[in-house]
């Protein structure tokens, strides 16, 4: 069984995205959470988001290139956190903060997010430190 996917092996094989992410009658899933990494990511690789609600959306795909765009797709990990909160105490301002990101990373569909998204997350940060206050907030870090 490929753990880190939740797919059994006897249905699915080896995994790649690369290789073979096309979706086939009959897979197996050991969890909800694991059949919805496979389909997000399928989503991700042909141009489609999907939701974990069953409302019915008809539209046209989007295109490959674009589909780094779309809600589902998007996500900062921690690791860039860290450097969007490093880059930002330096006062460099959002739009150049994302524009060197995207550099580092390989253009903007490899950045894994985009410009609103960082704003969203810095403004997330700001609401953080107000709620705790500068010593509560790092309290509240270290408990976690």
């Amino acid at each position: 069984m490929d753990k880190s996917m939740g797919i059994a092996d006897t249905e699915v094989g080896n995994f790649d995205l690369g290789l073979d992410c096309k979706p086939r009658i009959g897979m197996e899933f050991d969890s909800e959470p694991a059949a919805y990494d496979f389909y997000n990511r399928y989503g991700g690789e042909k141009g489609f988001s999907i939701r974990r609600e069953s409302h019915e959306h008809n539209h046209p795909f989007v295109a490959k290139e674009c589909s780094y765009m779309l809600h589902s797709q998007r996500s900062i990990q921690e690791s860039q956190g860290i450097e969007i909160d490093l880059v930002k105490d330096f006062g460099i301002d959002v739009t150049s903060l994302y524009e060197l990101m995207s550099k580092q990373a390989g253009g903007r569909a490899a950045v894994g997010f985009t410009k609103v998204d960082v704003k969203n997350y810095l403004r997330s940060r700001r609401q953080r430190s107000l709620k705790y206050g500068e010593a509560g907030y790092i309290i509240k870090y270290f408990e976690d």
